[in-house]
């Protein structure tokens, strides 16, 4: 059955092929890490929506897929994030204090369900492992952006890149968050369509960071930040 917010994640596709296009004639050579998270974000979601169209997004099964899918990415997510970190930190003293703190914040947040809640790998398991992983991208994107506004000169293209991600995981946050507390089946659609929108608009925020541009001429100061 097609849903109402299906035509949201068929955007989404098309925006993701287009961030995979754009990574392909050059940026992926600066940003080796986000081509196979990006290939990773495209292959899930097409399955996931597959499985919606035809088993219905209440079924066991797709409920399965789709916290697995959320708990791949996001350790992909980690991986990458970290590897943007210590780029931008590249001969400077505070990196190696900064890497052990992330790699704590990274064992924390795995650890933690193993040791917190019972069962794992059921499905309340996966769902409780995925929001504890948004969390912790979540510190990990502000913990990049800070070493990024504090990084000389300043890197246009991965200000715009870490906007988008910003957009993506604060959106994932408060729908996951949402979605705990909605007392009415009926609701869950706004938490949805919150969490569609706020990734359409982060895939965006990707397309405009990685789109390659042809230079005409010579460029105002600051030109390339809107390119």
């Amino acid at each position: 059955m097609f849903h109402w917010d299906d035509l949201l994640i068929i955007v989404s596709l098309i925006l993701q092929l287009g961030v995979i296009a754009f990574l392909l004639e050059g940026a992926f050579r600066e940003y080796p890490l986000v081509l196979p998270y990006s290939l990773a974000r495209l292959i899930t979601s097409a399955l996931e929506l597959v499985l919606r169209v035809t088993l219905g997004d209440q079924t066991a099964f797709f409920r399965r897929v789709y916290y697995s899918d959320r708990v791949i990415l996001n350790l992909l997510l980690f991986v990458m994030v970290a590897a943007l970190i210590s780029r931008l930190l590249k001969g400077k003293p505070q990196r190696s204090m900064i890497g052990k703190a992330l790699l704590g914040i990274a064992g924390v947040v795995v650890l933690l369900p193993f040791m917190v809640l019972s069962r794992p790998f059921n499905l309340h398991w996966l769902n409780a492992m995925s929001q504890f992983l948004y969390f912790g991208s979540g510190i990990m994107t502000m913990v990049l952006w800070r070493v990024l506004m504090r990084s000389e000169p300043r890197d246009f293209q991965l200000i715009k890149f870490t906007v988008g991600l910003g957009i993506a995981m604060t959106g994932a946050a408060i729908a996951f968050g949402l979605q705990q507390w909605m007392g009415s089946p009926r609701l869950v659609w706004m938490p949805n369509l919150f969490l569609q929108l706020t990734h359409v608009a982060g895939v965006l925020f990707w397309c405009w960071a990685f789109r390659p541009v042809k230079h005409h001429g010579s460029a105002l100061p600051g030109a390339l930040f809107w390119r």
